[in-house]
C-alpha cells in the first residue's frame, strides 16, 4: 500500500538519494528537482494522493487515476494542496468515482491553481491503458514546474 507511512518514507528517501546520486555524477544527466510528476493507478492513485498531502511542496503536478476518497474530501483538507497542479482521472462506474468527484470540487472550492477532473463514460476502474494518452495531458504534465 503506497499510503502506508513506512513505505511512503523509504520511496521518499530512496527518490532522494536517486536524486543526489544522478545529480553528484558527472556521467549521468542530471535530474531536474523543479519537474518531478507524481502519478499512479489505483492503490498508485490512492498513493499519489497521500504523497502530495505529505510533501505538497515537492512534486510540480500529480495525476491520481481511480484514486478512490483518497483526495480532499472537504475545502479545508483542499486548500493544503490548492497550488499543486492536479489532473484527476476515474471511469464513471468505478467505485471511487464519487471521492474524485468531491476532491475535485473541494479543490475548486479552494481556489485550487490548476486541476482538472476527467471522467470516462462507461468504464470502470481500469483506465490506465489509456488516460495518459488523453488528449492534452502529457502537454499539460511537462508544462509544470515548481
Amino acid at each position: 500500500m503506497w499510503k502506508n507511512d513506512d513505505y511512503r518514507i523509504m520511496a521518499m528517501n530512496a527518490l532522494n538519494d536517486l536524486i543526489r546520486e544522478f545529480n553528484s555524477n558527472k556521467e549521468t544527466p542530471n535530474i531536474d528537482e523543479k519537474r518531478l510528476y507524481l502519478t499512479g493507478f489505483s492503490q498508485g492513485g490512492m498513493g499519489t494522493w497521500n504523497y502530495i498531502k505529505h510533501y505538497p511542496n515537492k512534486f510540480a503536478a500529480a495525476a491520481p487515476l481511480s484514486g478512490f476518497f483518497d483526495g480532499p474530501q472537504n475545502t479545508e483538507d483542499a486548500i493544503k494542496l490548492k497550488h499543486v497542479p492536479i489532473w484527476i482521472f476515474n471511469g464513471d462506474s468505478d467505485r471511487g468515482t464519487e471521492g474524485s468527484r468531491v476532491s475535485y470540487k473541494a479543490l475548486k472550492a479552494a481556489k485550487a491553481n490548476d486541476v482538472t477532473y476527467h471522467e470516462y463514460k462507461n468504464q470502470d476502474h481500469v483506465i490506465d491503458d489509456f488516460a495518459y494518452f488523453t488528449s492534452g495531458f502529457l502537454e499539460w504534465l511537462f508544462k509544470q514546474a515548481l
